[in-house]
């Protein structure tokens, strides 16, 4: 429990435990881990992957960071955050679209006082909307066949490409050509197989 309470109250992708993608996603597809803290916690995880690759794009000044990513700064919010990254051309349309329904995801679990699962009907309905687990399939996984697995497909497929485009500009590389994705979604016949 202590490695998931240090994933929830990251304000950083350098707050989390290391190696940071892998320790954050064996905890989140551990099959002990509540529906609710599945959906809040991949969600915060990508907050925190968005939050680094918006600051790539920004003067290295650590004031002005937490000026704008903490204390109500006006790139606290998840989706502000998704919302200028898409403005900046940080990615295509589909992660943009994919990132919302994460978000509302997140929200419905986040702020319902009622008990939430990945059954509802709304929340069934936005996972089988994601499009990058459509358009992907990892070599030697199954493909997701709940709304469970198709939210977590979502988040260890983004989060991995949004690293991976990052590590790849830092050292001055061309862009993971997945990030720039537009859709519309392919005919299941067409889907990218990627090794992990």
């Amino acid at each position: 429990m202590a490695k998931i309470a240090r994933i929830k109250h990251a304000r950083q992708f350098a707050d989390l435990p290391t190696p940071r993608h892998s320790a954050v996603i064996d905890e989140i597809t551990n099959e002990a881990q509540s529906d609710r803290a599945v959906a809040i916690i991949g969600a915060a995880y990508f907050d925190l992957v968005l939050r680094d690759i918006i600051a790539a794009k920004l003067l290295p000044d650590a004031e002005l960071m937490r000026t704008l990513f903490e204390d109500r700064g006006p790139l606290q919010d998840f989706g502000a955050r998704i919302h200028l990254a898409y403005a900046l051309r940080l990615f295509g349309r589909a992660a943009y679209d994919d990132l919302r329904v994460i978000k509302n995801i997140r929200n419905a679990f986040a702020h319902s006082a009622e008990a939430m699962d990945f059954n509802q009907p709304d929340v069934t309905r936005s996972c089988g909307s994601l499009c990058y687990p459509q358009m992907i399939s990892v070599r030697n996984q199954p493909d997701p066949h709940t709304s469970r697995q198709e939210y977590l497909r979502a988040i260890e497929l983004l989060t991995e490409i949004f690293l991976e485009d990052q590590m790849r500009q830092d050292r001055g590389m061309s862009r993971e050509p997945l990030i720039m994705a537009t859709g519309p979604r392919p005919s299941s016949g067409a889907r990218k197989t990627v090794k992990k």
